[in-house]
């Protein structure tokens, strides 16, 4: 019996200090954190403008490829309201937004992400609304 309880300890002991926590690139504390948004979302915009014309929420997917873009990192979808969360490591990317037609279209941009933090990020998609 007391091998047993030894043989217990010890798996329980050698978990305890294994976890794993998926991630995109084996790390969860830095990364790009934000939101997609796109607008104009009403064919004419007024002077003051209108809250409901506002930019809104938008379930955006971008790929994150290295800073050469050669290589591609990850792919991410934000949710119906346009927020993100992605773990990547330490680091300069490039995002590239991905157009399904002609729009809604998004420029793409560099990003730098730092140990530990994860780098605020906003992208603006364009409707084509005039």
């Amino acid at each position: 019996m007391k091998k047993i309880t030894l043989l217990i300890s010890a798996f329980v002991l050698l978990g305890a200090g294994c976890s794993f926590q998926p991630s995109i690139s084996g790390t969860t504390t830095s990364g790009i954190q934000g939101q997609i948004l796109i607008g104009p979302s009403c064919p004419v915009e007024s002077v003051p403008p209108q809250a409901q014309c506002a930019p809104k929420g938008y379930a955006g997917t971008v790929q994150v490829l290295s800073s050469d873009q050669s290589k591609e990192i990850t792919k991410f979808t934000a949710d119906v309201t346009g927020n993100f969360k992605v773990n990547l490591a330490p680091g300069d990317y490039y995002l590239k937004p991905v157009k399904q037609n002609t729009y809604p279209i998004a420029q793409p941009q560099s990003v730098s992400v730092t140990a530990n933090s994860y780098t605020k990020v906003t992208i603006e998609y364009d409707s084509g609304i005039r």
